[in-house]
């Protein structure tokens, strides 16, 4: 989805050679070097046509382009004068009469325009040269009420777009012919950090059993639709799919067991035995997911599912992107494994989470009065009766159970992340291919 702007389909001929479309008349514009205002009729001779697109219109604007340079605005047209002629020197010979010549101009011959070469076409269209992009000039004369922006078009590579000075309250405006601005990316807000612990008392080779389970954080499972290629200026989709697991590396997650641990609390009548620790990473789907496309726009957020899907609308095809994007049958005269993708990415959130269970044998004292003479006095104590040995003293070890404690959470800030949870990038290769026939709106 862009930036919630329903994109027209377009009559594109071949594989974007050239295009049809309407054009927007901006009455009254003045046309300087290097701009051009938005103007209606034909390309001159050698040059092709070129579209901008412009948002607030919902619709692109052409302007003129030669093969190899940048695009040159349509010249009005001047009517042409005939030169006056210019009376030669008469030749005059003695006894006869100055003759009077005339003569007649001849048009200017119009030079024959140098055919244009046809590209080779691909499925995926012909790759968009890159333009250096340097310090933008304003043109002259613009009011001082126009709002300066940078608005992507597909004639653009990637992450760059036209300068153009738009009339807020009309929508009319005017455009550089080159791409000559990079495009502003607005990156949405992250999560807050929240908050956590971590077991206390930590057990022995904890380290190093948090450094096995870090590594094992899950990742999303991704879609897209159409596919295996979805289509320029076509609504591709793309979700998290239903049947990603929820946790890492599983719901019990990984367990660290040991057998008597003494004194673990400092309390040296205090041991645990049979104590297990276990940690997982669960995906926190509360969160919205961060869907980057890889092709100069903002990133856009969906949710969990299917169902939450998002709908992206591509302006170019992947052609000249990395080739590790699905086999694609339709293009594999070309590319008979894999096929040019952008680099979808996903950022994900994940919550570490710890459960402990042991057992606690506690040794408490275990002295009490006995007869006087019993076997099983060991000492005299006032506060038993009887003069003769009267009391017991010893100990006794109490076993009780702890836990299983419930999943709490840790905040992976006192592990020393700069966040309390984890963010996941997960890539998604999607092959995109320019529409291979004539579309009629």
């Amino acid at each position: 989805m862009r930036s919630g702007v329903t994109f027209p389909l377009w009559a594109w001929l071949g594989y974007g050679v050239a295009a049809i479309v309407s054009m927007l008349l901006i009455p009254h514009m003045p046309v300087t070097s290097g701009w051009t205002a938005y103007a209606d009729g034909p390309c001159p001779p050698g040059t092709v046509p070129t579209e901008i697109w412009m948002p607030d219109k919902q619709r692109f604007v052409i302007v003129c382009q030669a093969p190899g340079g940048s695009p040159t605005p349509v010249p009005t047209a001047t009517p042409r004068i005939a030169p006056s002629p210019i009376p030669p020197t008469p030749t005059r010979n003695a006894g006869t009469p100055p003759a009077v010549v005339t003569t007649v101009p001849t048009a200017t011959p119009i030079p024959t325009p140098t055919p244009i070469p046809t590209p080779t076409p691909t499925p995926w269209g012909l790759p968009v040269p890159a333009t250096p992009v340097g310090p933008t000039r304003i043109p002259t004369p613009v009011p001082a009420t126009w709002q300066r922006s940078c608005i992507a078009a597909p004639t653009c590579p990637i992450n760059q777009g036209h300068t153009c000075w738009m009339d807020p309250a009309t929508g009319n405006g005017l455009c550089s012919v080159a791409c000559d601005c990079q495009v502003s990316v607005v990156q949405p807000p992250r999560p807050p950090n929240g908050s956590g612990s971590l077991p206390n008392p930590q057990p022995p080779g904890f380290d190093g059993f948090w450094r096995q389970v870090e590594a094992k954080a899950g990742e999303p499972i991704l879609k897209y639709k159409p596919f295996p290629s979805g289509l320029v200026n076509t609504e591709t989709q793309f979700y998290v799919a239903d049947e990603t697991p929820r946790f890492a590396p599983s719901e019990a997650g990984d367990t660290m067991g040991i057998g008597n641990w003494q004194n673990p609390t400092g309390d040296p009548n205090v041991r645990w035995q049979n104590y297990r620790l276990s940690i997982r990473w669960r995906l926190d789907i509360d969160q919205a997911f961060v869907w980057s496309f890889a092709d100069g726009t903002s990133p856009a957020l969906g949710g969990f599912g299917q169902a939450a899907s998002m709908k992206h609308r591509y302006q170019q095809s992947s052609y000249g992107q990395p080739v590790n994007g699905p086999h694609d049958p339709k293009t594999a005269d070309k590319y008979p494994g894999a096929t040019p993708a952008f680099q979808v990415t996903v950022t994900s959130i994940w919550l570490a989470e710890y459960q402990t269970d042991y057992d606690e044998v506690r040794t408490v004292d275990d002295s009490y009065c006995v007869a006087p003479g019993s076997p099983g006095a060991t000492d005299h104590s006032d506060s038993c009766p009887g003069a003769e040995l009267n009391h017991h003293t010893g100990t006794r070890e109490v076993l009780s159970h702890v836990g299983p404690s419930g999943w709490r959470l840790i905040d992976l800030r006192l592990l020393g992340h700069p966040t309390s949870y984890y963010e996941q990038t997960t890539v998604l290769p999607t092959s995109v291919l320019q529409i291979q026939s004539i579309l009629t709106r």
